[in-house]
């Protein structure tokens, strides 16, 4: 009696109770599926309702996916819950041997439709491999990266930039441990590593460096694998000796056979480094493609000690970038709000140097959030358009599909009549256009994947630091493109299937062509011209957008000019302001020896190298409550402006007698003197530079036009230039002008540096042209990227007009004959067949034409001296895209005038 109440008290789970009943068919059959579930679940009750409970979801499970996708043979008996799946599974696996067998007897078929797919598919895959790598993930190796922050300083309240250290010191003192249990900075820099003495520069290198504070490391919760890191000492004063953190590929390089970090060093700048620790092997640094060779204290850093009091305690000046560990239940919008709180006292304090400054915390991430979100953008341009690419595949593969299908109407029609249902038809067709996306995907997921190993294989030098890609694929790659095949195949993959099997069994039998089918057919045409469209337009934005760079005017001249970089400190020469200028003036006098030189000129900025920096300075005029503007400072030489071809625009250039004891002077760009006097002349005013201690004064004597900075698309920047000696630093471009392009040989310039000093090196020498590339990187990148894209889309789209016209030529064969029998011209057939394909394209280019308007809009950032309504970019899209679809009409036009009336007539 007990086992008996147990039994009856006893209920499936009522979720998989109400899923079965939702899937399973209403008849007797599911009735008696369920009555034969329920009874089983009793019976391993009384084994432990739990386990009972398991199976019961899991048989659930299994018959929900049988009945819901497949529609299993439906059974009657106590047994069909247990062998319907497995005869489900029987049938489905008799789909998938007779997809392989039509493969096999199609190959042509087979290749074009996986091929295309696999580059649709690939090229999604590779630009989301990107996204993911740089976008989706944080450092492996860092602990708990949700709780690292980056801190930031604002400008009322816009833009995101980097810290003064004083006021790193009050963030600190302020939020530790409440709000922050760590606020760490860093600096990137390069040094210069060598094997031997002084004298031996042949085994020089240059390294990537970060000087770092104490609290660097374990903010990322990263421990060295030898040693440890740096003392909070060094933070505020070099220690004794130099020390460094040495990254594991330099440590192997140096004492590969060695674990131990007793009298261990390393020559860094001249100057003998104890290594205090070795970095794990895995750590690639917190920042995409950037990771360190060597960290250094930030005490170590030359800004901090300056000969006028350095950064250490300036708070004008700002150049350290922040990293922060959030104390436990901190967040990220609260952390912002404190340390906005922070500079709000700051500002009351420091009114000078603090006014209208803010403060805003954002997540970490392998991008910096100061330039997260245009990349971002920038990203989601490029997916876009992958994605368009992928769909015109997939709508060719559809089309091949159809028309495969419109061969087999018979065959489907004598499978319906001997009793075979629509639904194990559609079932059929779905395995073999599933297999064929299955393969597609499984190659554009290879090709990604070759792709992106050949990308991390490269080691980009165009930048000053060498940039490691690491677009290793992880699980959002292989889900996204798991994801993004299913689609295809799911969308695509159903419409012919559809189509295929619709219409009456005689109807089917007489072979008659179904209208339905080739309307499908027509609508995927029109979405690849649509989709074409809107590629052509982009990538002859893009282009054109490049074009109208190269002829924006920058405020120098680009060709017949070789650059290179020198810094003596990192040479670990003397970097005092006398020997410094007395070594560059022997530089310069080497280089103007050079056979065909025209001029040679230093500068501390390379123009358009997408590098910002920011100096707050009060024009003469302002009131003394004003805290000036921030301008971008750059010390040149006096020979700066002929070198560079500069436009002097009021006043003088630099002479030389304006060297170091001399009156302080300096020029101004064009931008800087209207926003400092506007309606005035800038020539005899002074500015005061404020980030100096104590302040001076600067009078201007000269004004040039704007020299491009950072981007191209830039507005221009409010520029100071400082005569090189009177503003010495040790680390310089070089500048030499030939006197026509490629007359100066790189070979030359460098044994020019080292005929000037034996002990200077140098990093690569390249065209001007090559160096100010840096400005266009993203819009070359799109265009090149849309371009193939386009190229690709432009070739399905007339691939899928192809087939089109071609199906309809052929299932008009008698039509054309008796046309052609009664008197009609052959060209006027090839006439009305180029017509149809005029009729199907030209619905295409509308849309698509609307759509590259819509899609313009968005990618306006990126442009430069191009409207997104550019008329020629427009006019020209259209008629590359009606040139190559009346190319891809032309065949079957041709085809359909040579038809032979009486063959046609005599066949029928």
């Amino acid at each position: 009696m007990t086992e008996h109440n147990q039994d009856s008290e006893a209920r499936p789970p009522r979720l998989a109770q109400r899923l079965l009943e939702a899937a399973l068919p209403e008849e007797t059959d599911g009735r008696s599926i369920l009555g034969d579930l329920h009874q089983e679940f009793l019976d391993r009750c009384r084994t432990g309702q739990r386990s009972a409970a398991v199976w019961y979801w899991l048989e659930a499970l299994r018959l929900c996916f049988g009945f819901l996708v497949f529609r299993g043979p439906k059974r009657s008996t106590r047994t069909s819950s247990i062998s319907s799946l497995r005869l489900t599974f029987d049938s489905l696996g008799r789909d998938i041997g007779y997809g392989l067998r039509r493969a096999r007897r199609r190959p042509l078929f087979s290749l074009v439709a996986v091929g295309s797919l696999g580059i649709g598919i690939g090229a999604c895959t590779m630009i989301f491999s990107v996204i993911s790598a740089t976008l989706l993930q944080s450092a492996p190796e860092i602990k708990e990266p949700k709780r690292v922050a980056e801190i930031w300083r604002t400008q009322d309240g816009h833009g995101l930039d980097t810290l003064s250290y004083p006021d790193v010191v009050d963030l600190r003192s302020e939020l530790v441990p409440k709000t922050f249990e760590r606020v760490s900075v860093y600096i990137w820099d390069m040094v210069s590593a060598s094997e031997g003495g002084d004298g031996d520069r042949q085994a020089a290198k240059r390294l990537s460096a970060m000087y770092v504070s104490a609290d660097y490391l374990p903010t990322l919760g990263v421990q060295p694998t030898l040693g440890q890191g740096f003392s909070p000492a060094w933070d505020e004063s070099e220690p004794s000796q130099p020390v460094a953190v040495v990254s594991r590929r330099l440590w192997r390089e140096h004492y590969p056979n060695s674990y131990s970090l007793d009298q261990q060093s390393i020559r860094l700048g001249g100057r003998e480094h104890a290594i205090v620790g070795v970095l794990p092997g895995d750590f690639r640094g917190h920042l995409f493609g950037f990771q360190p060779d060597v960290l250094l204290p930030i005490g170590q850093h030359a800004e901090m000690h300056g000969p006028d009091g350095g950064q250490r305690t300036s708070r004008r000046g700002s150049f350290l970038f922040s990293l922060g560990k959030l104390a436990p239940g901190v967040s990220i919008s609260s952390a912002s709000q404190n340390v906005d709180a922070v500079y709000q006292r700051l500002e009351t304090q420091y009114p000078q140097s603090n006014r209208g400054r803010g403060g805003q915390v954002t997540s970490y991430g392998l991008v910096p959030g100061g330039v997260r979100t245009p990349i971002s953008g920038f990203f989601a341009v490029l997916l876009g358009l992958g994605c368009l690419v992928l769909l015109i595949t997939c709508a060719n593969v559809a089309g091949m599909l159809l028309a495969s299908a419109a061969t087999r109407t018979r065959e489907m029609a004598l499978r319906l009549a001997v009793g075979s249902s629509r639904r194990q038809l559609i079932r059929q067709l779905i395995c073999e256009s599933a297999l064929l996306f299955l393969a597609g995907g499984f190659l554009g997921t290879f090709l990604s994947f070759a792709a992106a190993r050949l990308i991390g294989a490269s080691r980009f030098t165009v930048l000053p630091i060498a940039v490691d890609l690491d677009l290793t694929p992880d699980w959002r790659v292989l889900l996204f493109s798991l994801l993004i095949t299913s689609l295809g195949a799911l969308v695509f993959g159903l419409l012919p299937a559809f189509q295929s099997t619709r219409g009456q069994v005689g109807m089917r039998l007489r072979s008659a062509v179904s209208s339905d089918r080739f309307l499908a057919r027509r609508a995927l045409v029109v979405t690849q011209v649509a989709a074409s469209m809107v590629l052509l337009v982009t990538a002859g934005l893009f282009l054109r957008s490049v074009q109208e760079m190269a002829n924006t005017p920058k405020g120098f001249e680009t060709k017949g000019v070789l650059t290179a970089s020198v810094d003596l400190e990192l040479d670990g020469l003397d970097t005092s302001a006398e020997s410094g200028i007395q070594l560059f003036r022997q530089l310069e006098q080497a280089l103007q020896a050079i056979p065909g030189v025209e001029s040679a000129a230093f500068a501390t900025d390379m123009p358009l190298d997408l590098a910002t920096n920011g100096n707050t300075v009060l024009p003469e005029g302002w009131s003394g409550e004003d805290t000036g503007f921030s301008t971008s400072l750059n010390r040149v030489s006096t020979s700066y402006v002929e070198t560079l071809n500069a436009q002097l625009l009021e006043g003088r250039a630099l002479l030389e007698t304006d060297a170091l004891n001399a009156e302080p002077i300096g020029l101004v760009g064009r931008e800087f003197a209207q926003r400092a006097w506007p309606d005035q002349s800038a020539v005899g005013k002074w500015v005061e530079l404020s980030w100096k201690d104590p302040a001076i004064r600067v009078r201007i004597v000269g004004v040039l036009d704007d020299v491009k900075s950072g981007a191209i698309n830039e507005p221009p920047r409010p520029t100071l230039f400082l005569p090189l000696e009177q503003s010495y630093a040790p680390s310089v471009h070089v500048f030499v002008r030939g006197s026509a392009p490629n007359a100066v040989a790189q070979a030359d310039v460098a044994a020019a540096i080292l005929q000037a000093n034996p002990n200077l090196s140098h990093t690569f020498i390249q065209t001007l042209e090559q160096a100010v590339a840096m400005g266009s990187i993203p819009q070359r990148a799109a265009a090149w990227i849309a371009t193939v894209l386009g190229a690709i889309a432009l070739l399905l789209s007339s691939l899928g007009l192809y087939g089109v016209i071609s199906f309809s030529v052929t299932s008009r064969n008698r039509e054309i004959g008796v046309r052609m029998a009664l008197g009609a011209w052959r060209s006027k057939v090839l006439g009305t067949v180029i017509r149809d394909a005029a009729l199907l394209a030209l619905p295409g280019l509308a849309i698509g034409l609307g759509l590259s308007l819509a899609v313009a809009q968005v990618t306006r950032s990126f442009l430069v001296g191009v409207s997104p309504t550019d008329t020629w970019t427009l006019f020209a899209a259209t008629t590359c895209v009606v040139g190559v679809l009346l190319i891809a009409s032309l065949v079957p036009a041709t085809r359909a005038a040579a038809i032979d009336p009486a063959g046609v007539l005599r066949s029928d």
